[in-house]
């Protein structure tokens, strides 16, 4: 008996499910929506996949258009049992006046797992552009943290500023690399700086960085300021109150009528270093801070070594252009003629420090 297609007739080609393979595809896929609609934020490109904005940071440009023209179709798509995606490619297929893409083409790849019978249908989808949360936040203004950053016992000056100046950038370009508007503003604010960030994970992460190369201390706190209309939730504001220490990187202390230099910040401790042994860093007890005495920049003469004898050394004050002696005794061995140094005095207690190698913080 020879086997036929009971739909088209057809006695030819192979056969899936009774059908011939045209008719089992047309049946399949007649209620197949060859048009879709999927949302892109217009500014980063992120898309509304639920109800939520997803971006992949591997996809850079347009492409995150297509790849969310591509996520919906696999969650829009609903596909007869037996027949699975294997693949998807898309192109921008149609432009706005602006320029803006407002359709992708994509290729949606099926096939019916039981006869590995393979078929490639053409689906449409149209772009609707909106803003995401942080985009409108960002061009709104609008937050929903604010890092304020302030000093222990003073305003912010120039090296605090360049040092929170150079951790926001940091953080601004990888927030670019993600693709993100994460910061509505910066502003200097009651001798510190506020900055308001569009979501309260991309502010942790700037504090963290910061505290990391400050020490500094961190208070966070949140109010209710709405409901969500969208989830019917409370929605909170966070304040992260970020204190710099009085102490910071390069600056030196005596401690145990030994000099030291704040070398880094770990895990909120101070570590310092003894000007005398390079490299010997450790972290400082609260015993040895409350103790220590600090070291102003009054208090240090640039000095060079002109000569040294059994008993004393001669030096040139750099800056008064005047000659000196010092008991060899304070003369540090690694220190000959023609070094530089610095003569550090606290409290009527002299240190001679030899300067480091050209390039590294005496």
């Amino acid at each position: 008996m020879r086997r036929f297609c009971p739909r088209c007739g057809s006695e030819k080609g192979e056969y899936v499910g009774g059908l011939c393979v045209g008719c089992y595809w047309e049946r399949a896929l007649e209620d197949l929506p060859r048009e879709l609609r999927a949302t892109i934020c217009k500014y980063c490109y992120r898309y509304l996949h639920g109800k939520r904005w997803v971006q992949r940071a591997d996809i850079k440009g347009e492409d995150r258009i297509i790849e969310g023209a591509m996520a919906e179709a696999e969650r829009q798509l609903e596909l007869p049992e037996g027949v699975e995606i294997t693949g998807i490619a898309g192109v921008v297929s149609a432009r706005s006046e602006g320029g803006e893409p407002s359709a992708v083409e994509l290729t949606v790849s099926l096939k019916e797992t039981e006869s590995g019978q393979r078929k490639d249908v053409k689906v449409l989808v149209g772009i609707d552009h909106q803003l995401c949360h942080d985009c409108y936040c960002a061009a709104t203004g609008k937050y929903d943290a604010i890092v304020q950053v302030r000093a222990e016992g003073r305003k912010l000056d120039a090296l605090d500023m360049d040092t929170v100046e150079g951790v926001l950038s940091g953080f601004s370009v990888r927030s670019e690399e993600r693709g993100k508007a994460e910061i509505s503003e910066v502003k200097e604010n009651e001798g510190g700086v506020d900055i308001k960030f569009t979501d309260l994970n991309p502010a942790k992460m700037f504090v963290k960085a910061l505290a990391s190369v400050t020490g500094a201390d961190v208070v966070e706190s949140a109010r209710i300021v709405g409901i969500d209309k969208r989830t019917g939730g409370r929605t909170y504001r966070t304040t992260i109150a970020v204190k710099l220490p009085e102490l910071r990187v390069g600056d030196m202390l005596e401690i145990d009528r030994r000099i030291f230099r704040v070398s880094s910040f770990h895990r909120g401790r101070v570590v310092i270093e003894p000007l005398s042994e390079p490299g010997g860093q450790r972290s400082a007890s609260d015993t040895q801070l409350e103790e220590a005495r600090r070291v102003k920049s009054e208090d240090m003469k640039r000095v060079r070594m002109e000569s040294v004898t059994e008993r004393f050394g001669t030096f040139l004050d750099l800056d008064g252009k005047r000659f000196f002696e010092l008991p060899v005794g304070m003369v540090p061995r690694s220190m000959k003629p023609g070094d530089g140094g610095l003569l550090i005095s606290v409290e009527g207690r002299e240190h001679l420090v030899r300067a480091r190698p050209a390039g590294k913080s005496p």
